[in-house]
């Protein structure tokens, strides 16, 4: 009954969402014609403003404005975040004004809406459409009057505040864990974050229940005085955590964000290459480890961004599944992502071995590492299928490539310390059984007749009426994958290595309640990675795990480890990796660079992440993650190791049988995993 009531409540949400929708559409028309008519539907004066300054009646925006602030001034003083973001509005529309006195005012203002913003609270912290908009107007005017450095670098440090949001309160959650100096405050700060965020959501929900009338009075006062000791609890808590943790501060505290930190964070030859999106432009800047700087601007807006990913990807991912397909990749996109932003500085990263990408919205969807670095008109054919790719000047054959969601959370990530040699050295979980029922032999990699390639991806269920894990297409070949790794790693196979019937959710969960999974440097799920809607009833992202049998049925066990039943694991590893279908994909809501899956085991505490960006092809994928473990230079950072593992796999790898024969030198083969979090 409450899963229909709340069906209800979102299908009223969605006709509100379209009739708002509508609205605006409407008001679009008619703003250009009759802006005047429109005014008085904006409660907010500064929404009025923008009414005009988006209309282009910039004088009207500017009175708006400057009435603005006298009046909040006398609501909520003139010191307040309110009255700057008027201002500032004001100033943008100045053409007079020095760009030295608008980035003082911008910076008052960001700092303010910084400290107004709540450390814990990632709601509270995600930036409004008007501050995104301010910065965008900002930027656009710094990198139109000015080639100054000391400029262009302010304004990184004012666009790296703005980027905030679930991804990088988990990192700083799981920044703060692995500082503790032993576990009795390690496991003091874990419960006291799965406090809070327990609390927030009791508090979200019963502000729902307010808003809907389904509680009485006395029961909301009741309940909310109940969350407001918890909260005084979390906050003597919090004092302790503090107490024994003396860069605490520092690491969760929200003031403006300095760019000095990036860069002594940064190693020697590693440059960062981070993106603003915004609504008309976009905005590109690369820093090194001697804090150098370069800047630039693009006239490209997010769709812009997400036509050209889309082209690139479709190239990859072959519709029908014929290796035929894969012959028209698009070279011409994928040299064009490089020269919007790397291109006008190719000197500057000439000495460089790592380049760390903060990428957001439609960039997420690409390794970096598959970008051209010179236009290719044509790709030549050859005898043996895709083995012309090789010549290709692909990015990872001059820079190891990782990604992270931003340049502060990298700066936490390189706070935290490297796991002490004494940890075991891999937990291996793979080759599930999602029907106990089903017999039958490994699926063949290509279908011969046809020519087409079989790739782990679970399409089977989408075009099912009614789609459970039991119809999910089981993955012989992981398990080979995750023995082969064991091997390599010096891994118990007895211990360490979760098969068949063993790779179940009660078995993660038991490995959890015995603190067993925090002792593992690198842990590996060989199987698919699901989406909402995937399965019936499914509304997170999940891993498909054995289906329950036994004692398990009807229990909380139902062979899915869900995002949410992942972050209450506790983990301390090095490496995660999801080798699975499209466990990279970002949720269609959020602009992190993050798929939930990913979200979820940073805050579990992972330090770095592999997530794969389309469905993989299981030989290939077998061989480039043994290769990722078994580098030709021991010492290599985990980037490095991607990229030698991937050179590899694309110079020497090729599939031979069943009459088809093709070389791995594809991207859809070497590429498809994105190193996100610490590369080092």
């Amino acid at each position: 009954a409450r899963a229909n009531q709340n069906l209800a409540l979102i299908s009223a949400a969605l006709n509100k969402f379209d009739d708002a929708r509508n609205f605006m559409d409407e008001i679009e028309s008619n703003l250009k014609s009759t802006p005047s008519t429109w005014e008085n539907l904006f409660e907010n004066s500064v929404d009025r403003g923008l009414v005009f300054q988006k209309t282009g009646d910039k004088a009207r925006a500017r009175q708006i404005y400057q009435e603005a602030a006298t009046d909040l001034a006398e609501r909520y003083g003139a010191g307040s975040v309110e009255v700057a973001e008027a201002k500032i509005l004001d100033l943008l529309l100045d053409p007079n004004i020095e760009i030295e006195a608008l980035e003082r005012e911008i910076q008052y203002f960001m700092k303010l809406w910084k400290q107004e913003s709540s450390v814990d609270d990632a709601l509270n912290a995600t930036p409004s459409v008007r501050i995104q908009w301010i910065v965008e107007d900002y930027l656009s005017r710094v990198f139109s009057e000015t080639r100054n450095t000391g400029l262009i670098s302010r304004a990184f440090e004012i666009a790296e505040t703005l980027r905030s949001g679930l991804v990088q309160q988990g990192l700083i959650q799981a920044a703060v864990r692995r500082l503790a100096p032993n576990d009795d405050i390690r496991n003091l700060i874990r419960k006291n974050q799965d406090l809070q965020k327990k609390t927030d959501n009791l508090r979200t929900k019963l502000n729902e229940m307010i808003g809907y009338g389904q509680v009485s009075a006395d029961t909301t006062s009741s309940l909310g005085l109940k969350i407001d000791i918890i909260e005084k609890i979390i906050n003597e808590q919090q004092r302790k955590i503090k107490d024994n943790i003396p860069e605490y501060n520092e690491i969760t505290n929200s003031e403006f964000f300095q760019i000095d930190k990036l860069v002594r964070a940064l190693n020697n030859g590693e440059v960062m290459v981070t993106t603003t999106v915004g609504y008309q432009e976009s905005f590109v800047w690369l820093i090194d480890s001697k804090g150098a700087i370069r800047g630039h601007k693009l006239s490209k807006s997010a769709s812009d961004w997400r036509n050209e990913i889309n082209q690139i990807r479709t190239s990859i991912i072959p519709e029908y599944g014929l290796l035929s397909e894969l012959s028209k990749f698009d070279s011409k996109h994928a040299y064009k992502i490089y020269a919007d932003l790397i291109g006008p500085y190719e000197s500057f990263i000439n000495d460089a071995n790592h380049l760390i990408f903060v990428i957001e919205n439609a960039l997420a969807n690409l390794p970096m590492s598959m970008i051209l670095t010179n236009p290719m008109e044509d790709i030549t054919s050859s005898n043996l299928m895709f083995e012309s790719f090789k010549a290709l000047p692909w990015l990872i054959k001059k820079y190891a490539v990782s990604a992270v969601p931003s340049a502060s959370s990298f700066t936490f990530l390189r706070q935290v310390p490297t796991n002490s040699g004494n940890k075991r050295p891999f937990l291996g979980v793979g080759d599930p059984i999602f029907n106990p029922d089903a017999t039958g032999n490994a699926l063949p990699q290509i279908a011969s007749t046809r020519g087409q390639l079989v790739l782990r991806n679970i399409g089977t269920t989408r075009k099912l009426n009614k789609a459970s894990l039991s119809n999910l297409p089981r993955l012989f070949d992981t398990a080979d994958e995750i023995e082969a790794i064991a091997n390599v790693l010096d891994a118990d196979p007895s211990r360490d290595i979760y098969l068949r019937e063993r790779a179940s959710e009660s078995n993660i969960r038991e490995l959890n309640r015995l603190d067993e999974l925090k002792q593992y440097k690198v842990i590996s799920f060989a199987t698919h990675g699901l989406v909402p809607g995937d399965l019936d009833g499914l509304h997170s992202p999940a891993l498909a795990l054995s289906a329950p049998t036994g004692s398990n049925l009807d229990s909380w066990d139902d062979g899915l480890l869900k995002a949410e039943e992942i972050l209450e694991l506790n983990i301390d590893a090095d490496w995660t990796i999801l080798s699975a279908c499209n466990t990279g994909a970002p949720r269609a809501s959020s602009n992190e660079a993050f798929s939930g899956l990913g979200q979820a085991f940073i805050y579990a505490g992972t330090k770095s992440i592999l997530l794969s960006n389309w469905p993989v092809m299981s030989d290939s994928t077998r061989r480039l993650m043994v290769s990722i473990f078994n580098p030709d230079d021991e010492s290599a950072s985990r980037a490095e190791a991607l990229r030698q593992a991937s050179l590899e796999l694309m110079q020497k790898g090729k599939y031979v049988s069943d009459g088809v024969s093709f070389s791995y030198a594809h991207p859809l083969f070497w590429a498809p995993f994105t190193l996100v979090g610490d590369g080092g």
